[in-house]
């Protein structure tokens, strides 16, 4: 029961949210709308990961990452509202290493090797 194939994706599909707030914050605009980007469910990963057996899901390591990922998706949605309330100087700053953007995106993505790596051996 690997799903390394499907973590991978979820880790390349998360390193490119940066790219998406940089976007935002250049154009006042963004591709997903702020009820996409809040809900951790709604996702690629969310929806895989919800799809995923109860008993895989409530492991420890499933419970820190569904945890991690709805952060995530909380303060990836008060950084975009930042941007399209044109709220510039704060959404970057919001982006900034040590900040809560960047921990949470450490942690997911550590997690999710973590968890990776216990599947395979």
């Amino acid at each position: 029961m690997a799903y390394s194939k499907e973590i991978d994706q979820a880790i390349a599909a998360h390193h490119l949210w940066k790219q998406h707030f940089d976007s935002a914050i250049t154009k006042g605009a963004s591709i997903f709308r702020l009820a996409q980007v809040e809900l951790d469910h709604v996702c690629d990963f969310g929806q895989w990961f919800y799809g995923l057996p109860a008993a895989v899901q409530e492991t420890e390591q499933g419970q820190a990452i569904r945890q991690l990922h709805a952060a995530f998706h909380t303060e990836a949605a008060r950084i975009l509202l930042l941007a399209l309330d044109e709220h510039v100087a704060e959404a970057e700053r919001a982006l900034e290493p040590g900040r809560l953007y960047a921990q949470l995106s450490d942690q997911l993505i550590s997690a999710m090797n973590e968890w990776k790596a216990s599947m395979q051996g």
